[in-house]
C-alpha cells in the first residue's frame, strides 16, 4: 500500500546502497535515484548522503525511515485485524530463523497449512544478529534462534532444549559412545560452522576453558554441507540436536553428547519485539511452533527449557 518512492527509500535505508536496493525491488538504479530525487524535492530535505561505499541517511532521512517503518507496521496490523474478522481464512506470517532450525520448521508447515490454508508465510534464514535486528525493527513477527544474547527490546517467549552434540555417521567408530569430551575431537577430521556463527563461538569458549584447539578441515555456513560431510563418513561436526532431528529419526546420522555443561545446556528460543501484540496468524503459528518444538525435545533433559539463557 506504500507508494513507490516510500518503498524504494525503505529498501535503501535497509541496504545502505542504491544499487543493492534496486536489485532487491527489481528496478534500475537510475529509476530509483530519480524517485528519491523527486521525494527530496517534494519534502524539501536532503535524505541521503552519497559515499564511496554506498549511502548514509541524513537526519531527515532517519525520520522518514522511521515514519515508513510505522506505516508498514500499521498496514501489517490492519491486515492482521482483517484476518481475525475473517476467522483466519486469510493472514500472513513473517519469521526469521537460524539455519539449523530450517528443516524442523519446514516439516511442520504442511500441518499448519492444512489447518489454515489461507495463511501465507515468509520464512527468512538469518544469523542471530540479523534475527534480533529484524525482530527489533518489526520486519518480522517472530524469531527462532540459537541461545540469543540479551537484547533490551526483544523478549523470549519460549525456550527449548537444543544441546550441542557431536554429529557423526552411524558407521563412525565413535558413534556408540555415551559421551565425548571435545579434547578427543582434536584427533578427528572436523567440519565446523564459521567463527561468525553463535554455535562456533560457544565451542571456541569451551576450547579456551579446556586448553585445546579444534582445527577443522572444512568451515562453512551451510548446515547441509556439514551434514553431507558427516553422512559420507569424512569426519564429524558439532550442531544443535534440533538441527539433525529428521536425520536421527531416519537413522542417517548419529549423535554423541558433549561433556561440557556450556554445550549441553544450550537452547533454541522463540523471540518477539518487546510489547508487540502479535497478529492473529502469527499467534497461531507460534502455538504450532511451541507445540511441535516441545514435542521434538521431549526426550532431551529440560532443565534448560524453563527460562532464556543468561
Amino acid at each position: 500500500m506504500l507508494n513507490a518512492s516510500y518503498r524504494y527509500f525503505h529498501a535503501i535505508a535497509q541496504e545502505r546502497s542504491i544499487r543493492k536496493a534496486a536489485d532487491r525491488v527489481h528496478v534500475s538504479a537510475s529509476a530509483m535515484s530519480r524517485q528519491i530525487s523527486l521525494l527530496e524535492e517534494e519534502l524539501g530535505e536532503i535524505l541521503l548522503e552519497r559515499r564511496a561505499r554506498g549511502v548514509e541517511l541524513t537526519g531527515a532521512g532517519v525520520l522518514l525511515a522511521e515514519h515508513i517503518r510505522r506505516l508498514m507496521l500499521q498496514e501489517h496490523e490492519l491486515r492482521a485485524d482483517m484476518a481475525e474478522l475473517s476467522g483466519l481464512r486469510h493472514g500472513h506470517v513473517r519469521m526469521a530463523l537460524g539455519n539449523g532450525f530450517a528443516s524442523s520448521v519446514a516439516h511442520l508447515l504442511p500441518r499448519f497449512s492444512a489447518l489454515y490454508p489461507g495463511i501465507t508465510c515468509v520464512l527468512t534464514v538469518a544469523s542471530n544478529d540479523e534475527i534480533l535486528r529484524a525482530v527489533d525493527e518489526e520486519e518480522v513477527d517472530l524469531g527462532l534462534m540459537f541461545s540469543p544474547a540479551d537484547h533490551p527490546s526483544v523478549d523470549v517467549l519460549s525456550s527449548f532444549a537444543a544441546p550441542l552434540v557431536a554429529v557423526l555417521s552411524a558407521q563412525h567408530r565413535l558413534a556408540g559412545r555415551a559421551s565425548l569430551p571435545i579434547t578427543v575431537m582434536q584427533q578427528e577430521p572436523l567440519a565446523l560452522l564459521k567463527p561468525s556463527h553463535r554455535v562456533r563461538q560457544m565451542l571456541q569458549q569451551v576450547e579456551l576453558q579446556e586448553g585445546c584447539r579444534l582445527q577443522p578441515v572444512l568451515e562453512t555456513n551451510s548446515y547441509e554441507i556439514l551434514k553431507a560431510f558427516v553422512a559420507d563418513n569424512l569426519g564429524m561436526t558439532v550442531l544443535p540436536m534440533l538441527s539433525v532431528a529428521s536425520e536421527l529419526a531416519s537413522r542417517k546420522l548419529a549423535t554423541v553428547p558433549l561433556e561440557h555443561a556450556a554445550l549441553s545446556s544450550t537452547v533454541a528460543s522463540l523471540v518477539v519485539r518487546r510489547g508487540r501484540k502479535l497478529p492473529v496468524a502469527a499467534a497461531e503459528f507460534l502455538k504450532v511452533l511451541q507445540r511441535e518444538l516441545g514435542h521434538s525435545t521431549a526426550g532431551v533433559p529440560t532443565s534448560a527449557c524453563s527460562a532464556p539463557p543468561t
